[in-house]
């Protein structure tokens, strides 16, 4: 079954696709349950924005459907669409390609980019204090009693931890304009990890600041 991240994240003007989609969640969660006595296993496949031909069915300009597609492009860590291929991999062998982190590894580095750019907007000062939390071993952790990262994992928060200090001046944090312009900047050979994490970065700051309407 084809599901979609906008099952579980909305977009303006795609309410039914959305609602669709995630219709098709929870049918496979049900299924998944009701057929499992028959030891019948129901997959959904989650795919991001992929390019496909309906991207060139949305009656648009050809104008729109560029602004359209960039404006798709800046919230995927990876910069770019995903293509069948890919999707129809994962499907047929079960295995998806070899990625840098797990879905739900994603997902928290994702939050703690979303915490640095908060921090960034509204409690400047804050932000050191935030970036030493976020070691693996912070106390924090054991007192909440929340696992520590995995290896990979921890690393890909220090790489944002390290780009929040080298945009920053000497002695200071860096301004939400400063992270943002050293996150878009491109790294020739930079490794997988870095370079996804700059990504995450720099699509949380774009999204953040068309939230806040701040002009970057």
């Amino acid at each position: 079954m084809t599901a979609a991240t906008a099952s579980i994240k909305a977009a303006p003007a795609f309410s039914v696709y959305c609602a669709t989609k995630a219709a098709i969640r929870s049918f496979a969660r049900s299924w998944t349950l009701h057929l499992q006595a028959r030891q019948i296993r129901v997959n959904a496949v989650s795919p991001g924005p992929t390019d496909t031909l309906f991207l060139n069915h949305l009656g648009q300009t050809e104008q729109q459907k560029m602004q359209f597609l960039t404006s798709l492009v800046t919230r995927v860590p990876l910069g770019r669409l995903g293509n069948p291929d890919e999707v129809a991999k994962a499907v047929v062998s079960g295995t998806p390609s070899p990625r840098v982190l797990e879905a739900v590894e994603l997902t928290i580095l994702t939050g703690w980019a979303e915490a640095v750019a908060e921090a960034l907007a509204c409690a400047p000062e804050c932000v050191e204090a935030l970036l030493a939390d976020a070691h693996a071993g912070a106390p924090w952790r054991t007192a909440l009693g929340i696992a520590e990262p995995s290896p990979q994992l921890s690393e890909g928060i220090y790489c944002i931890v390290r780009a929040v200090r080298a945009a920053a001046p000497p002695g200071g944090v860096p301004t939400l304009n400063a992270l943002l312009i050293a996150a878009r900047e491109d790294r020739p050979g930079e490794q997988a990890l870095d370079g996804l994490a700059r990504r995450v970065l720099r699509s949380t700051l774009e999204q953040f600041c068309t939230r806040h309407g701040k002009q970057i």
